[in-house]
């Protein structure tokens, strides 16, 4: 009869008996790479990020704008 549990080291000796080999796997992971990007695709919210692009490129335009405006003044103002 078997005891109801085992210690440590019979449990260290019946693995060292069994000589269990780890296997790894030298596959393609291409699969997984556009599994896992069509998962985060799938949860993007492309109106979020067009409404948020649209809104940087008119801010960088004003931001511009000013900038421009703003070295034309000193330029003009540093020429007199």
């Amino acid at each position: 009869m078997k005891p109801p549990f085992l210690s440590i080291a019979s449990l260290y000796r019946q693995n060292k008996q069994n000589k269990m080999e780890t296997k790894t796997m030298n596959g393609n992971s291409s699969s997984n790479i556009f599994l896992t990007g069509a998962i985060f695709l799938a949860n993007l919210d492309f109106a979020g990020l067009a409404d948020y692009a649209i809104k940087a490129a008119v801010g960088g335009a004003i931001w511009l704008g000013y900038k421009l405006t703003a070295d034309y003044i000193d330029k003009k103002r540093n020429g007199k």
